[in-house]
């Protein structure tokens, strides 16, 4: 006896999702296996906590210094335990390696919340397969931070409020707030989840709270302070940028492949959307009008409502607002963030609105075959969006898939340069003395010494001489190392890349009479305007 068609139908969809995802889940496996080892600058900052905690020298950065200059404890737990397991394994490949987990699991929790919100499996799978397959996702990936780790937290904090479990809810909460600080936008939107449920909301709120709070109990009796110090050198500020200059590069980045490579712009071009400033209030604000528009479309449908597909929109909208009032250096490490929560809060409104349309066209006396065809033409004009989301070059740079596909840039490549700095330097710095620096990730990795660190993050006695005056710099990331802190501190080294020292220091009569040129290494290629890192040493 044959299989009815109709039992049949779900196992043929459920071959074909596996068909489409697993190649994509293959592909991301392999890049994380085997993209090189280089992470971000920054991102060994958190592997010398790692390292010296791990061997006993206490969670620090310079030994004997109790200060967190890390915003990241549960990504610096997530590396440790990593470590422990696998003592053999260089740290940093380590890191990188592991990072293909919570991106696989961001994946997943991509598919959970699309398949719970949307039904069926064609676009889950669309979903999460962009998600796998977005090249600069999967760079980013390979730069051994804890984005993903967020991503991943996230994702299944906006399930487990769709399904209303608030002890779930407020322990991913906690967890995310711990792997950054960006976490605290989702409490909002859990407040909203459970408002109508008091005991619920009591339960989600007790269980967000024990979490960050033994964080902090143990943060201030440790370090003094439950705020990363990092945090409040980053407050000064060392970075300084017009005001919205964070907002404007967040609308650059994502403005291309959100709104389908430039169609609603080209609908936007005509005289009346002109006369009324439609079109330039789209340009000035393209991201937050989408997805602020689709979220608010989410919450006036019920079903939607209810399934929570206005989340991830809402957690976008409010990233925005975090980062146009904070104003921070958008560093490529935060764009994970707002590339999950934003293609969430695209594709999961937009595709229930389909489905809303389908039904209506199917209670309707609308011919079948026109139907179809318009069912066909929405799937088909929304994978190919998909696709576009996947595979675009415009975002965040114009780089193409093969350039991805490996660690190609200077800036990325400059640790090499700080890495054979620190080992020259091991080879001649005695016990107690200090190396001044604007740039501690790699070179503090790597050194045998004790570090100062100009910008602050890790050095508080730093904090005091930030923002640089603007007299003494040539852009926002110039003027790093002020020269005031190298007076006063006297440290035995200082190594930098011209660029951060060139007007804040190089001229100072008290740093040419006071400090030579020891050695210089090259980088591999000219970054911000600097071809070398240079050394110098105190001449006393």
């Amino acid at each position: 006896m044959t299989e009815p068609t109709t039992a049949r139908r779900p196992r043929l969809h459920i071959i074909l999702a596996l068909v489409a995802i697993l190649p994509a889940a293959g592909h991301a496996v392999y890049f994380h296996l085997s993209t090189p080892a280089l992470p971000y600058d920054d991102a060994h900052i958190a592997y010398r906590y790692v390292d010296n905690a791990l061997a006993g020298r206490g969670l620090v950065y310079n030994e004997g210094e109790r200060v967190f200059g890390c915003t990241a404890p549960l990504h610096l737990a997530w590396v440790a335990a990593w470590k422990t397991a696998l003592p053999w394994v260089d740290t940093p490949a380590l890191a990188v390696r592991a990072n293909v987990v919570p991106f696989l699991v961001t994946a997943a929790a991509i598919f959970v919340l699309a398949r719970r919100t949307l039904g069926g499996l064609l676009w889950p799978t669309a979903l999460a397969t962009c998600f796998l397959l977005q090249q600069q996702m999967l760079r980013i990936s390979g730069g051994g931070m804890e984005p993903f780790l967020f991503t991943a937290l996230a994702g299944f904090a906006f399930v487990s409020m769709a399904d209303r479990r608030p002890v779930a809810t407020g322990l991913l909460l906690a967890l995310a707030i711990l792997t950054r600080p960006e976490g605290v936008v989702l409490v909002p939107l859990a407040a909203v989840a459970f408002a109508r449920a008091p005991r619920k909301l009591l339960a989600a709120a007790t269980a967000c709270l024990i979490p960050v709070g033994a964080w902090v109990v143990f943060a201030w009796a440790y370090f003094g302070t439950p705020i990363p110090h990092s945090v409040v050198a980053k407050a000064r500020p060392v970075f300084t940028f017009e005001p919205g200059h964070a907002y404007e590069v967040v609308v650059v980045c994502f403005r291309q492949w959100m709104t389908g490579a430039g169609i609603i712009p080209f609908a936007l071009d005509n005289p009346l959307t002109k006369a009324l400033g439609v079109a330039d209030v789209y340009r000035r604000h393209a991201p937050a009008v989408v997805v602020g528009a689709l979220t608010v479309l989410a919450v006036c449908v019920p079903r939607l409502r209810r399934a929570g597909a206005y989340a991830p929109g809402a957690a976008f909208c409010l990233l925005l607002v975090l980062y146009g009032r904070g104003n921070p250096f958008m560093f490529e490490w935060y764009m994970p963030l707002l590339y999950v929560t934003a293609l969430l809060g695209v594709a999961l409104p937009l595709i229930g609105l389909m489905a809303w349309a389908r039904r209506w066209m199917a209670r309707s006396t609308t011919s079948p075959v026109l139907q179809r065809g318009c069912v066909l033409a929405a799937q088909l004009a929304g994978l190919i969006w998909l696709g576009f989301a996947a595979f675009a070059d415009g975002m965040i740079t114009g780089r193409t898939w093969a350039a991805y596909a490996a660690i190609d840039g200077g800036e990325r490549v400059r640790i090499l340069a700080y890495r054979t700095v620190a080992e020259r330097l091991n080879a001649h710095i005695r016990p107690g003395d200090r190396v001044a620096a604007p740039e501690i990730g790699a070179l503090g990795y790597y050194l045998r010494g004790r570090i100062l660190d100009a910008v602050g993050l890790v050095s508080p006695e730093a904090t005091p001489y930030h923002p640089v005056p603007t007299t003494q710099r040539s852009g926002p990331g110039s003027g790093m190392i002020p020269g005031d802190l190298i007076d006063a501190r006297q440290p035995e080294w200082i190594v930098t890349m011209p660029t951060f020292a060139a007007r804040s220091l190089f001229w100072r009569s008290t740093f040419e009479s006071n400090y030579a040129r020891w050695d210089a290494v090259a980088l591999p290629e000219p970054i911000w305007g600097s071809g070398e890192i240079v050394i110098y040493r105190r001449r006393w």
